[in-house]
């Protein structure tokens, strides 16, 4: 809407009544649409589910069977995969083996330790 001095400051205070009202509207068709979408995407997910349901109950028995055995090895796996997941705050640092051998004199350079060992311990298979 085009704000216009014509006509005095009365004009120009209808003018920017106008607007908000226009605002406003907006506002109501926005939240109108906002909600309609929401509803149709409710209503095509329960669609989804009941068409699945209907795909599941025309299967034979057997296969039936096979959609249920199958939702129950997910889940479990989705079960087993909630109590296996580490706890993201305990760290190695806070284990109890975590710097045991820190005063062993070896461990100063362990990769010249482990270089020995493989060394020792080839010479004692070739023999």
């Amino acid at each position: 809407m085009q704000v216009t001095g014509a006509g005095g400051s009365g004009a120009l205070r209808a003018n920017l009544n106008a607007f908000g009202e226009e605002k406003k509207g907006h506002k109501q068709i926005f939240e109108k649409y906002l909600f309609d979408f929401s509803r149709r995407l409710w209503y095509i997910k329960i669609m989804n589910m009941q068409a699945i349901l209907h795909d599941i109950e025309t299967l034979p028995p057997e296969k039936q069977e096979e959609v249920a055995d199958f939702i129950a090895f997910i889940k479990t796996r989705l079960e087993f995969q909630e109590v296996k997941s580490p706890d993201k705050t305990t760290s190695t640092h806070s284990e109890s083996f975590f710097g045991m051998w820190a005063d062993r004199e070896a461990m100063e350079d362990s990769s010249l330790w482990v270089r020995k060992l493989r060394t020792d311990e080839w010479r004692s298979q070739d023999a």
